[in-house]
């Protein structure tokens, strides 16, 4: 297509000789490169895309607009090269906003040290993770401020089946094999695997014995990872308190140790629980007839803290209907007012009590909890008062959290019957089930303790802490408010605390304007909705699996108004559909089928309330499909747009079982 000197265009065939010839030489490209890249640093550096043309052997740029819908890339670590492969975090926890700086640097802290026990990140030093320079960060890195885990490393078949990426996710799961099936990533070397294998080795081996002793006195340690618990928050309360800690740079000093301490008893502690529910899921999966029936097995197991959590809040809501007076404030009044009425301790002195017991050992959740500078349900008891709103929505007695606790706990024992009744070798495989559901009944809750127990909580009182250390800072005008804190890294922080500690004025200017900056950038991404489950370090990226083809080429016949997720909780269900962007503000309605990005535990309270779940991301171990599986809704994760594929009110029904969703009417 060539222009015309009259104007217009007109279409030119090629002869097939001239598709060989070149447009451009080499000369024209090396110098059109060259000023395509002037253009884009005089542009802050930001992508460019360009409009160009020669006339008479002479370069001109016509247009430069930036490129926005690129998405931004994590930098390479100083010592890497190539293509690297990274996942979303957020996605994996169900959480797609951005993440703070200091939230970002705490994970990444956590997360660095138990792989560095491994042998996978040794090219990484605590101070590598703690430090604001992203040339320093070789496994977690950040990208509109979202953390990405750098898995280039294990892009080799044995260690991508070893961390199990389909139960987290399974759109990443599909991506990762596709990547590794196009010879993307070229081969580790032996040497570099076998120095690994051998760093995993020695770590494993302890880990192991311990699993085993596991297995086979499930109680003992169960109850060994709770005593640690209680030591190690022990540990931190005590920190907080010492007289020497109470400096704030005291307390970011017992912060750091805190970082350093939890890793270490997640590992120790915790692994070792969590192995022998894991394998006795997998063996039964292998037995059972239908791997399904497995799933069924973990519902209403000991010691779950979602349940738990549940329970409490159910028993809340029980104490709230039985009370005219206060049920009509609840149906009446805002949850802004009514979280006023409990910071003034103004409900009744059951109910009150009630409260104050689920705040003092659930306050330290929230939505996006993981991200440390994020609001807890103590700092917004609003939230927990929409919750307790959408409980009392539930009339129907089978829909009680208590009945459905306890209908889980019957439906988990009759899938075992089902299971057994279906045995092909019954005497020599009905003593290994019998033995592997007793360990997964006391064992599989652990999975979610590490998260509970050690991060969350340990989040909370470390935020609350160094909140109150930082109005220091803010009475010596130093920052402006106390959570400006949340914008630094870790080594800022330290750095921000000592001009505190000594009164250093010189850098007023520079605190106020690094946080300044860095709370616009933040919320600048707070408007990107849409994060790639995969992103490669040269650009490419991958939102969801669906043009990903099948390993065997298989496609999934769907007939006319169907589509697939991945089932992770069996069931069959019709109902409309409640697309909800925010727990908060759900408008859900008793009966409906819940379609949204993925959930976290702020979504909780809505489960009782749905009939079924779609998910637009997700795998076995994501947040929704753990716990649909506890209230027996039927689940399909994986469904990518679903948001896009149906709307409110129309009639859908869902599979758990198959992972099929059809479209009964409009």
């Amino acid at each position: 297509i060539i222009g015309k000197s009259d104007g217009g265009t007109e279409t030119l065939e090629t002869i097939d000789n001239d598709k060989k010839v070149e447009a451009l030489s080499d000369e024209y490209i090396i110098e059109l490169a060259k000023l395509a890249k002037q253009v884009e640093k005089s542009h802050n550096n930001q992508p460019q895309d360009l409009e160009w043309g020669f006339m008479k052997g002479k370069l001109y740029i016509l247009q430069a607009r930036p490129i926005t819908t690129l998405f931004p890339i994590p930098k390479h670590a100083h010592g890497q090269s190539g293509l690297r492969c990274m996942v979303s975090f957020g996605t994996v926890q169900g959480f797609l906003e951005p993440m703070t700086p200091l939230g970002q640097s705490v994970i990444r802290t956590v997360l660095s040290s138990i792989v560095r026990k491994i042998g996978i990140n040794r090219n990484c030093s605590l101070q590598d993770d703690k430090s604001s320079d992203p040339l320093r960060h070789y496994l977690f890195k950040s990208a509109a401020n979202r953390l990405w885990i750098d898995i280039t490393g294990v892009l080799t078949p044995p260690a991508s089946k070893f961390f199990g990426f389909s139960m987290v996710d399974t759109g990443i799961d599909k991506i990762i094999s596709y990547l590794m099936r196009s010879k993307a990533f070229p081969s580790r070397s032996i040497l570099s695997s076998l120095t690994t294998c051998v760093f995993a080795f020695l770590f494993f081996i302890p880990l192991i014995l311990k699993a085993i002793q596991n297995f086979l006195f499930p109680q003992y340690g169960k109850k060994l990872f709770f005593n640690q618990m209680e030591k190690y928050h022990q540990f931190i309360d005590e920190g907080f308190h010492d007289e020497k800690n109470q400096s704030f740079i005291g307390y970011v000093d017992h912060f750091q140790n805190i970082l350093l301490v939890l890793p270490s008893t997640i590992v120790k502690y915790a692994a070792p629980s969590i192995i022998p529910s894991v394998l006795s899921l997998r063996i039964l999966q292998k037995i059972a007839k239908d791997p399904m029936d497995v799933l069924a097995l973990t519902r209403a197991v000991e010691s779950n803290p979602t349940t738990e959590m549940n329970l409490l809040l159910w028993k809340v809501t029980v104490l709230i209907r039985d009370d005219q007076t206060t049920l009509s404030l609840f149906e009446n009044e805002t949850i802004y007012s009514l979280a006023d009425m409990y910071k003034q301790k103004s409900f009744k002195l059951d109910i009150q009590l009630e409260m104050e017991e689920f705040f003092r050992t659930y306050g330290c959740r929230g939505i996006g909890e993981v991200d440390m500078g994020r609001k807890r349900w103590s700092d917004e008891p609003q939230l927990v008062m929409d919750q307790i709103k959408n409980y009392l929505k539930i009339r129907n007695p089978d829909k009680a959290i208590t009945t459905i606790h306890d209908r889980s706990k019957q439906s988990a024992y009759e899938a075992f019957s089902k299971i057994e009744s279906e045995l092909r070798w019954p005497l020599i495989q009905r003593p290994l089930i019998n033995f592997l559901f007793s360990r997964l009944k006391i064992l599989f809750s652990l999975r979610e303790c590490p998260k509970f127990n050690g991060l969350i909580q340990t989040f909370a009182k470390c935020r609350q802490a160094l909140l109150y250390k930082a109005q220091e800072a803010v009475n010596e005008n130093l920052i402006s408010n106390a959570d400006d804190i949340f914008f630094l890294h870790i080594d800022e922080l330290k750095l921000l605390a000592s001009d505190t500690d000594n009164k250093q004025y010189e850098k007023v200017d520079y605190w106020k304007h690094l946080i300044s900056q860095r709370r616009i950038e933040y919320n600048k991404h707070m408007s990107c909705k849409r994060v790639p489950l995969v992103l490669l370090s040269d650009g490419r990226t991958y939102y969801d699996a669906t043009t990903i083809p099948d390993e065997k080429n298989n496609q999934t016949e769907l007939m006319e108004g169907e589509y697939a997720g991945s089932p992770v909780s069996p069931g069959l269900y019709e109902g409309k559909v409640r697309i909800v962007d925010d727990p908060l503000n759900s408008e859900l309605q008793p009966g409906e089928i819940l379609v949204c990005t993925a959930t976290d535990p702020a979504w909780t309270s809505l489960f009782p309330i749905v009939g079924a779940l779609v998910l637009e991301m997700g795998g076995m171990l994501q947040h929704g499909a753990i716990v649909s599986r506890e209230y027996g809704l039927p689940a399909v994760v994986g469904v990518a747009n679903a948001k896009k594929l149906f709307h409110n009110g129309q009639l859908i029904q869902v599979n758990g079982s198959t992972g099929r969703i059809k479209v009964l009417s409009d």
